[in-house]
């Protein structure tokens, strides 16, 4: 009695990237949502997380959503704080060779008596399926309506490589291989680099003068954040094992896909390095 859980799926034909931006750009929803559902951004915040949205489905059910958490082109996560339903709704997102899986998960409780005694007769989840069902088919015409508008733009997905101007390329390269378990490939004629997951990070010999640069390139001026998926507790105990100072941390901060807890340090140059966990 008065709870409502259900998950719905749809395979949208569009790349991840522009299914993700659009999810998030709530003044959008307006525009593909069922008119039926009004929508009042009662605070939009540029990070994402704390955006407030008040919402109404006919005259009487209400209710506030407040985003709580997201990562990247992977999971959206709604709260509902208050009026006709309280609880929880993800997003999520995943990679198809055809497109972009988007699930919609709910689970909520009725917060309001009189629509508790309505669940007795009335079957919630079959009617929630429905609406969900015309929402997707609304937001799948307003990803073919505006992709010719997206597809325009330069969109970056991800960082290939950067490339760190060093005194000492084989001093870097035993520090990042020893303390960050980066593997050391080369490449090209013979230069040497540093490779993490589908990362690279190329290494400039400060004193050669023949390979083309940034402009003014200095050893040392370099600030970089790592994510580790090994808690920062184990990250803090390596770091002293192998002798490499902490300057800060652990502390939180924000990363681009939300809280991180993180360490500081630097490499051989001077080059400030912060090593990171999303959960801590």
């Amino acid at each position: 009695m008065g709870k409502l859980k259900s998950k719905d799926t749809r395979l949208l034909k569009f790349s991840i990237d522009y299914v993700y931006k659009t999810l998030t750009d709530f003044a959008s929803y307006s525009r593909w949502w069922p008119h039926a559902i009004k929508f009042d951004i009662e605070h939009l915040n540029p990070s994402i997380i704390g955006t407030t949205i008040n919402i109404q489905n006919g005259p009487f059910i209400k209710w506030k959503s407040k985003i709580t958490g997201f990562k990247t082109n992977k999971l959206l996560a709604i709260d509902y704080i208050d009026g006709a339903w309280l609880g929880k709704t993800y997003y999520r997102f995943e990679e198809k060779d055809d497109g972009t899986e988007l699930s919609l998960e709910i689970d909520l409780d009725v917060n309001r008596m009189w629509l508790k005694v309505l669940s007795l007769p009335i079957n919630f989840e079959a009617i929630h399926t429905r609406q969900v069902k015309h929402v997707f088919n609304n937001l799948e015409k307003y990803l073919h309506e505006n992709e010719s508008e997206y597809m325009q733009n330069i969109r970056v997905s991800h960082i290939d490589h950067i490339v760190l101007t060093v005194r000492n390329i084989e001093e870097t390269l035993k520090f990042y291989n020893s303390v960050l378990g980066m593997e050391i490939i080369t490449f090209g004629d013979g230069r040497k680099a540093l490779k993490f997951g589908i990362h690279k990070i190329n290494l400039y010999d400060s004193g050669n003068k023949l390979t083309p640069k940034a402009t003014s390139p200095v050893p040392g001026s370099a600030d970089i954040c790592f994510i580790s998926h090994v808690p920062i507790s184990r990250v803090v105990q390596e770091l002293k094992n192998k002798n490499v100072e902490i300057i800060e941390g652990p502390v939180e901060k924000t990363g681009a896909a939300g809280k991180i807890i993180s360490v500081y340090f630097r490499d051989p140059d001077g080059n400030l390095i912060e090593l990171s966990n999303n959960s801590g």
